[in-house]
């Protein structure tokens, strides 16, 4: 049976929605301004963002192991979406083409890994899943997670990501760092925090943590 997760589904319902609506807004300015790729990427970003608040609700919501994967698998489609855009984004502000033949590389990286997340029933996230736990949270809800053994093609995929925002914190300030200092601590926080959040993620995925 499903969880009453009463604190819970509005605050990732209410983060879908807001991001969605974000979503919209730049779709919308990427069809009426010459910056296509600037909105475009963030209209992808958002949407993706959206769509993986959604699947982590629903995959912590159910206590079946089988629907459990099922919203895990979608959760992990949106990683390589989500960096893809991501990259697109960043060299839209650093002025530069997602053409170039390194951002190509790093594109087709995550495509790989999306055609073989949606080729598969288990997420490239674990090698194998063993069990769905429980986890009472401090204000006394239940949630439930997977349990397994984390995959070298994740292990691989969160270096490439880990690397990916280094070098974006580090480009921001080489090229912001004096004609527009806020921007760069505007971007190098933002790659902080996703850096933060990718390592709590990946000590959830080892069981070192026991969150969502």
């Amino acid at each position: 049976m499903l969880q009453d997760l009463g604190l819970l589904i509005p605050l990732f319902t209410l983060s879908a929605g807001v991001t969605l609506f974000t979503g919209l807004a730049a779709l919308i300015l990427a069809l009426m301004t010459q910056k296509r790729s600037l909105y475009g990427s963030l209209f992808v970003l958002s949407i993706t963002a959206s769509l993986y608040q959604l699947a982590t609700l629903a995959y912590i919501r159910s206590d079946d192991l089988v629907v459990s994967i099922y919203w895990l698998n979608i959760q992990s489609s949106c990683l390589p979406l989500f960096l893809s855009a991501l990259l697109v984004y960043f060299l839209a502000y650093l002025e530069r083409s997602w053409l170039e033949p390194k951002a190509l590389l790093v594109i087709g990286f995550n495509v790989a890994y999306l055609g073989y997340n949606l080729s598969t029933d288990l997420p490239y996230r674990y090698s194998q899943i063993t069990e769905l736990v429980p986890i009472a949270l401090s204000w006394g809800e239940t949630i439930h997670i997977v349990r397994g053994d984390v995959s070298w093609l994740f292990v691989v995929w969160a270096l490439v990501a880990y690397g990916f925002l280094i070098w974006g914190a580090l480009s921001f300030w080489q090229k912001y760092r004096y004609k527009h200092p806020l921007m760069a601590y505007f971007f190098i926080s933002f790659c902080i925090l996703l850096f933060l959040t990718a390592m709590h993620g990946n000590m959830i995925d080892k069981g070192l943590i026991q969150s969502f």
